[in-house]
């Protein structure tokens, strides 16, 4: 005998939960990460577009300028996207 209704059976929570965490997970590529700061000779930098998106909602040209940025203003911005912020 089928039941309909409530609780759902224990298979259909375990599989709603795995769907929900893969909808949930960060697109491959993006979240939180330390700028590799040590990659650069600064004060200069190279002049190659290659946006990435900074936790304070700035965007930088680069890496490089982020790390720049952070020596400069004596703060530790992190990438959040590895692309121009929204």
């Amino acid at each position: 005998m089928r039941r309909s209704g409530f609780p759902p059976p224990p298979a259909l929570l375990l599989l709603w939960w795995f769907v929900a965490g893969l909808l949930l997970m960060p697109p491959s590529g993006e979240g939180l990460s330390e700028p590799r700061c040590d990659l650069y000779s600064l004060p200069g930098c190279p002049r190659n577009f290659n946006p990435v998106c900074g936790t304070d909602g700035e965007t930088y040209a680069n890496e490089c300028m982020l790390c720049a940025a952070n020596r400069e203003h004596e703060k530790s911005v992190q990438i959040a996207y590895k692309t121009s912020c929204s």
